[in-house]
């Protein structure tokens, strides 16, 4: 996976996973029967591990900020490794490509509980309609990441900028104060 996302998918050749696991191109082969095979087992252990990381932060916050500076953070990391060649290529792999807004659709699901106790808790505006909100993010989310008119910029660069502004306007003062910290802490390009 860093490989693929630090390249792009199309850059990485089959020759070179196998050159970097120390295996022939035949073992590699056997075991996964083309690129899309290995992409989507890679992701697949990617959103395990994340799923991981998700349930140890919640396990060690106190609020729903807390939670969803801490989510931040992973997507900033994540996205300071990510060429935006990867989403790019990943239309070319639908499998993949699939079962990735499989993953991102069911933390979606997830998100609107996550709205309604960040509303109780007065971090998040409730004249919010959060179904239509999610919608927003999704749709623009998809176009900067496959869109040529962002490929000058980097895709940490994006997601910081979309997501400070799209996140900020959710939140009541309370929410604002905290996610202004968090992002003067990350440093916006």
């Amino acid at each position: 996976m860093k490989s693929f996302r630090e390249r792009g998918i199309r850059a990485v050749k089959m020759d070179d996973i196998a050159h970097n696991l120390g295996i022939s191109k035949r073992t590699l082969y056997e075991l996964y029967s083309n690129k899309e095979d290995l992409l989507v087992e890679v992701i697949k252990l990617q959103f395990k591990l994340r799923q991981e990381r998700m349930e140890e932060l919640k396990k060690n916050c106190n609020n729903v900020m807390d939670i969803l500076t801490g989510v931040l953070g992973m997507q900033i990391e994540y996205a300071s490794q990510t060429n935006s060649n990867f989403y790019k290529d990943l239309v070319r792999y639908s499998r993949a490509e699939k079962l990735l807004e499989s993953y991102y659709d069911n933390e979606s699901s997830e998100a609107h509980e996550f709205f309604a106790e960040g509303v109780k808790e007065g971090f998040f505006i409730d004249k919010v309609n959060f179904d239509i909100f999610k919608k927003i993010m999704a749709n623009n989310i998809k176009q900067i990441r496959t869109s040529e008119e962002f490929s000058d910029l980097t895709y940490q660069d994006l997601f910081l900028n979309y997501l400070y502004v799209a996140v900020r306007g959710i939140c009541t003062n309370k929410g604002i104060e905290q996610i202004d910290a968090f992002i003067n802490s990350v440093k916006l390009s």
